[in-house]
């Protein structure tokens, strides 16, 4: 059978995407995506919660391709707008939807290749900075995602993109930096967790948003080959990676006082 690495796409709208899928690399033949009604399909341009949008995914599935040899296929399930809660603590319980996709997508995948690895992305953050949460509230709850997708689908990883932040307030900045540290705590802490890019951080100043805080296609791209990268980085040494950070927030923070 036909080496397959599967990864799950989690989070909120930057996760989702809402790049201009014409600006998208055009996925290679090696790339697939499982959907909802249980079909697994040629990779296109959007995925299927993308809602017409572009995404992280064709970039990031065709370095991958290339860096293993390996097939690739997403499982997407992101939600726009989410706080960290809405995955899994408050009513809407989105971790189980993901976790349901993910696995009867598992078990469909595995009746036609050998899945070699089973990754989680996760991008997420920029909503839960905007509005406060509280840090440790975070890291638990980031900390409790990944544990259960370690026991309820023996996930291999779950890589985590720093969150981004949102414009506008002084207070986002310095909300987008706790949350940061939040979630690289929880990859620290938790041993499923790893920080999988940290390249966000730059795209208001490298201008490669479309508003005050989604990501272009152009930068999905970026984040995508990134993402990519780091985490076959980690595959070949099975280490947590020593990503050098690419802003300094405390700078920013003082620049908005």
């Amino acid at each position: 059978m036909e080496k397959i690495d599967v990864f799950l796409l989690i989070g909120q709208s930057n996760a989702r995407g809402v790049g201009n899928p014409k600006e998208s690399e055009i996925p290679n033949e090696n790339c697939f995506e499982y959907l909802k009604n249980g079909e697994i399909i040629n990779m296109t341009t959007t995925l299927e919660s993308s809602e017409g949008d572009g995404t992280i995914a064709p970039a990031f599935s065709n370095r991958w391709n290339k860096l293993t040899g390996n097939k690739v296929c997403f499982i997407h399930e992101a939600k726009d707008g989410s706080r960290i809660k809405n995955w899994n603590h408050d009513a809407n319980q989105f971790l189980n939807d993901a976790i349901d996709k993910f696995n009867k997508g598992i078990e469909k995948i595995s009746k036609n290749y050998e899945i070699v690895n089973k990754y989680v992305i996760w991008i997420q953050g920029e909503s839960d900075a905007k509005y406060g949460s509280d840090i440790i509230y975070y890291k638990e709850n980031l900390k409790s995602i990944a544990n259960r997708l370690k026991y309820e689908c023996n996930i291999d990883k779950m890589f985590v993109s720093l969150t981004g932040y949102w414009l506008g307030h002084k207070d986002y900045l310095i909300r987008t930096r706790r949350i940061a540290a939040a979630q690289e705590a929880a990859c620290n802490e938790c041993d499923i967790l790893c920080v999988g890019s940290k390249r966000a951080m730059t795209y208001h100043e490298e201008k490669l948003v479309i508003d005050d805080v989604h990501y272009s296609q152009e930068g999905l791209n970026i984040l995508g080959k990134d993402l990519s990268n780091n985490i076959f980085k980690y595959q070949s040494i099975k280490e947590d990676l020593q990503i050098e950070d690419t802003i300094n927030l405390e700078k920013i923070n003082n620049k908005y006082s």
